[in-house]
């Protein structure tokens, strides 16, 4: 059985951290035994960051301000493709949806 190696950089001994870094065999399957992780209270944070976002796209869109929606649509991939979190994911999809609802709109206006 392999056991997890808690690092604490700031107040471990900079030798033992070596020591026992290199002694240590390499992980096998790092995207099987890396995981992201935010804590409880990060996460609402996080989720108060994507709805500021989303209700920038929402007010960038009422106001045309096409290149405001790129913009923050970029910002939330970005966040997506970093975190891989269920709500980053969600996020973008909402405003990709919401994006595509006004574009359809749009066209049955104009068509």
């Amino acid at each position: 059985n392999e056991i997890a190696i808690i690092l604490d950089p700031l107040y471990d001994d900079r030798k033992a951290l070596a020591d026992e870094l290199f002694q240590s065999k390499p992980i096998q399957n790092p995207n099987q035994a890396i995981k992201n992780f935010v804590s409880g209270a990060n996460l609402g944070k996080l989720k108060i960051q994507l709805d500021l976002h989303f209700k920038s796209v929402d007010r960038a869109l009422n106001r045309n301000d096409y290149s405001m929606v790129k913009y923050k649509l970029n910002q939330l991939k970005i966040l997506d493709d970093t975190l891989a979190l269920p709500e980053t994911q969600k996020a973008h999809k909402e405003c990709v949806h919401k994006i595509k609802q006004l574009s359809s709109s749009i066209l049955t206006t104009v068509l």
